[in-house]
């Protein structure tokens, strides 16, 4: 007997051996759950014919990834990593992803605001089927005049798939002014140089007021932070994404500047600014996981660690 293919096609990667009538190989990949209808027709050696008619459904298997939390919400899977670890894909792909690295924190002694932890938010990111390591920064330690050098400390950078994020800067102190340059810059004390951003990332810090005690708030992922004041600065505004649970959620806050008055922080996880008259009270920690940067202090006090950063992963479902 002899065998063809009389009508329709067969699945991708699929063959018919005419000789024996098997139908063999590797199927590949389909994007989307497929029908496939054809007719094979046998002939035998005096011409008589037989058809038969299949009916195939090639079920699409999606892209999954393990490790970390799993979220799923309208046609996404997320894999969201609060601390350092690994994601294993079952197959090839493409993600998107959110980077964002810890926050610093502001300086000790009339300190600036720190600087949020740089945000980056990537789409259509190439995966295969193998594991990726991710590694989530660490705020900056808060800082006190029993620390010597009293500017705010720098947050740890976050990474995945190939893309870094850079660790918020932190705050100048009233022994050394300037502020560290970041993902987003850490504020000034005095009248001095705010820390820069990373392109792509962040944003500036503030600079810190010419009078005593108010200094500048940290620069967020959203925008720069505002200048001193005898009330302190306003922190950068922060950034949304909504790739962990369908919801927006605002991260990579800059921290608020401390002053004779305090200054409450904006959206995105930066801690407030401390008051000098209330004790003077330290200035607030940045929230974990979100990136933001430490509150600055208003006297001579403790200032505010940096949060530390999270990694977001999506994929279709």
């Amino acid at each position: 007997s002899a065998y063809s293919l009389l009508s329709g096609s067969l699945p991708s990667g699929l063959s018919l051996n005419t000789l024996t009538g098997v139908i063999s190989g590797t199927m590949g990949e389909v994007a989307s759950t497929t029908a496939y209808s054809f007719t094979i027709r046998a002939t035998d050696t005096d011409g008589d014919t037989a058809d038969q008619v299949y009916s195939w459904t090639i079920n699409n298997v999606p892209l999954t990834g393990s490790g970390g939390s799993i979220s799923t919400y309208s046609g996404y899977r997320s894999n969201t990593f609060t601390s350092s670890g690994t994601i294993t894909f079952t197959k090839s792909g493409t993600v998107d992803i959110m980077v964002i690295a810890g926050g610093g924190s502001g300086g000790a002694d009339v300190g600036g605001a720190g600087g949020a932890g740089g945000m980056r938010v990537i789409s259509g990111v190439n995966v295969s089927a193998s594991s990726y390591s991710i590694s989530v920064g660490g705020g900056g330690a808060s800082r006190s005049l029993g620390d010597g050098a009293v500017r705010g400390v720098n947050g740890g950078n976050s990474s995945a798939l190939g893309y870094t994020s850079t660790g918020g800067g932190g705050g100048g102190s009233y022994g050394v002014y300037t502020g560290v340059s970041g993902g987003s810059g850490g504020a000034s004390a005095n009248n001095s140089t705010p820390g820069s951003g990373t392109a792509g990332q962040g944003n500036t810090g503030g600079t810190g007021w010419s009078g005593s005690y108010g200094s500048g708030g940290g620069g967020g992922a959203g925008g720069v932070g505002g200048n001193g004041s005898s009330t302190g600065g306003t922190s950068g505004a922060g950034s949304a994404n909504s790739y962990r649970t369908g919801s927006n959620v605002t991260y990579a806050g800059g921290g608020a500047g401390g002053g004779i008055a305090g200054r409450m922080a904006g959206s995105g996880g930066g801690g407030d600014g401390a008051a000098r008259d209330a004790g003077p009270a330290a200035g607030r920690d940045g929230h974990a996981n979100t990136g933001g940067g430490g509150g600055g202090t208003g006297g001579w006090n403790i200032s505010g660690a940096g949060g530390s950063g999270i990694v977001v992963i999506r994929y279709v479902a």
